[in-house]
């Protein structure tokens, strides 16, 4: 094919949202049947024990997708400024990176975090990775992923989109991909014949007039497919990406199409899929996407919108999404929307949807691994917008990695039965070291693993659930709410048998006199609970009802805990809230030997801080 050919048929390949029209679009290029055009996935015929053995839930695996788009912005901007992403200039965090390269004042303490951008700052950022959603009424959505971040030269895409193994960001310090797998994630879910397309133009302004290949400034483009195992020949599928150029000499090695053009249209403007162009970076698109809710509205209440942002609390860079299936009708600003992170929703609109002094904060130290912890408590029926069965999500640098869910609230050593629908914690890993990050978490970034800090961590939550006093609080005025309702319901049945007893003195004196059965609760005092509001910093920290100076002794049994308390006058969130976060240590000295302790938590609420200590068997 010529340019113009090639081009046409890339277009036609990002407009089709069927399976069967991909089909039916290669073979009238002569490609789909083939073989020797085809090219093993990262050039290994077993690749089916990788890329079937990654995430778990078709919206873990679309996230990955969007991950990868904010991985290519940060480092297209990092290329830009010519820094080497590897280097002692580049950030050293997600944070930093979005800070240096997104903020007119990267040096702020409140740099770095998209919550504290106005809504207009957000929508501008947010048109660089789109998500969109295409297709029928009758089958499953199709899902184009765009970016117009850093891109790849048509000779890169076998090690970078199309490989398992290269590790590409293996050493880059602000960036979420680690392991290289997150392309792959989603062709489970891609329909019955698992097609994926991938189309990207590198920035030019990269390759700086030293091009490595004649055809680095042009547009590369490959279909990913599965083939199916056959009988006893081969038991297990493979996958395979279009690879013609060059194929005839050397089979199943080719490279990826290519062609000329200085701009596609990749981008979506409100409910019209491919309309706004651009000169580079990169679109995916997931054909046939079995996903749950897929008739549903992608911004409405269980659409995938809720699913990415309870997925991505904390995302780094806001996203755009547009739900572009015509079945679908509305007025011009129902197709889309800002995708900023749950913890952004949630704090946008604290009052209308938590109880009173929440959300509060702890730092929790398991086996020398600090997490910090952020409990929200929300008001009835409140909770269902922002999770479905999630109770405790794990996050590391605003992705969530792993949950636990809310019936964990209603185990017997915790007591908050009556709080489950109503609670949601997030647990922040950012911190813990590599090691620990890998015996904690799955490589595919959706699932905990059943280990020994897995254990801990448990345990430590547990404690921390079960003497949380205004959680405790909560529960008994909704458990009173509950019985006080039960027994208003019964109130008829007991006039109607008061009225029975009164108009026949047989059957009162058959079952005697009796009092009213009182309300085992007490009455309402009709005070209003004090909102407490803290400070930004502490201006005091000491033991309760202690003054400065005095000496707190405490007996402990080994390999025990112990509680001490605190006062100070900090806010809630002092410990885990984004700018200026507060941090606890805790040293024991003994022997003239000063050592970091590494058990302990630590939970602000209302002034008073509680500390939990693990007392070791030896000192």
């Amino acid at each position: 094919m010529d340019n113009d050919q090639t081009k046409a048929l890339c277009l036609n390949l990002i407009k089709a949202d069927k399976g069967e029209d991909i089909i039916e679009l290669l073979q009238k290029a002569g490609y789909w049947d083939d073989d020797k055009v085809w090219r093993y996935y990262s050039d290994y015929e077993n690749n089916y024990n990788v890329i079937g053995n990654q995430q778990s839930s078709p919206d873990a695996a679309l996230v990955e997708k969007l991950v990868n788009s904010v991985d290519a912005c940060l480092m297209n901007k990092c290329l830009l400024k010519k820094i080497n992403p590897e280097g002692p200039s580049a950030p050293k965090s997600i944070k930093e990176a979005v800070a240096q390269f997104y903020e007119e004042n990267p040096n702020q303490t409140s740099a770095g975090h998209i919550r504290n951008w106005d809504n207009l700052k957000r929508t501008k950022v947010s048109r660089d990775i789109t998500l969109a959603a295409t297709g029928d009424r009758e089958g499953n959505p199709s899902f184009t992923i765009s970016d117009c971040g850093e891109g790849q030269t048509p000779e890169m895409m076998p090690k970078t989109f199309l490989s398992t193994q290269d590790k590409n960001k293996l050493r880059i310090p602000f960036v979420q991909g680690k392991f290289n797998m997150g392309g792959t994630g989603a062709l489970i879910f891609c329909g019955s014949h698992k097609l994926q397309l991938i189309v990207t133009r590198r920035n030019p302004a990269m390759l700086d007039n030293n091009k490595q290949h004649d055809t680095d400034d042009m547009w590369g483009f490959t279909i990913v497919r599965r083939e199916k195992p056959e009988g006893t020949t081969r038991r297990s599928s493979i996958f395979s990406y279009l690879a013609p150029i060059g194929a005839n000499q050397n089979p199943g090695k080719g490279g990826v199409l290519r062609f000329g053009a200085k701009s596609l249209p990749i981008f979506p403007e409100k409910n019209k899929p491919y309309e706004r162009y651009s000169e580079w970076g990169t679109l995916v698109k997931v054909y046939d996407y079995s996903v749950a809710g897929y008739r549903t509205h992608i911004l409405r209440r269980s659409g995938i919108m809720e699913r990415i942002d309870l997925l991505l609390p904390d995302v780094a860079l806001p996203i755009r999404l547009h739900e572009c299936r015509s079945h679908h009708r509305g007025h011009s600003g129902s197709f889309d929307t800002t995708l900023s992170g749950l913890s952004v929703r949630l704090d946008d609109d604290k009052a209308n949807n938590l109880e009173f002094g929440f959300p509060d904060s702890s730092q929790i130290n398991v086996s020398g691994e600090p997490m910090t912890v952020k409990i929200y408590a929300f008001k009835k029926d409140k909770s269902k917008t922002y999770r479905r069965d999630e109770g405790i999500i794990f996050t590391v640098n605003g992705q969530t990695h792993g949950y636990l869910t809310k019936d964990f609230f209603r185990r017997g050593n915790i007591g908050l039965g009556y709080l489950a629908d109503s609670i949601f914690v997030i647990v922040d890993c950012s911190n813990v070291g590599g090691s620990a990050r890998e015996d904690l978490f799955m490589n595919s970034r959706d699932r905990l693993r059943k280990c020994e800090l897995r254990g801990k961590i448990v345990r430590n939550l547990e404690d921390l659930l079960k003497h949380h006093i205004r959680l405790r609080e909560l529960k008994d005025k909704r458990r009173r709410e509950v019985i006080e309702s039960k027994l208003e319901d019964s109130k008829p049945l007991v006039d109607i048998l008061a009225n029975m007893l009164k108009s026949s003195p047989t059957l009162a004196q058959l079952f005697g006199k009796g009092n009213r059965i009182s309300s085992p609760f007490k009455k309402k005092s009709g005070k209003e609970d004090k909102i407490y509001q803290g400070k930004k910093h502490p201006s005091y920290f000491r033991f309760k009802n202690k003054r400065y100076g005095h000496v707190l002794k405490r007996d402990c049994h080994l390999n025990t805990k112990t509680r001490i308390f605190f006062e100070t006058d900090v806010e809630n969130e002092y410990l885990a809230r984004y700018d200026l976060k507060g941090e606890f240590s805790l040293y024991i000295v003994a022997n003239d030997h000063c050592s970091k302790t590494s058990d302990e938590k630590i939970h602000l609420q209302d002034g008073y801080a509680t500390l939990t200590q693990y007392c070791p068997v030896k000192i």
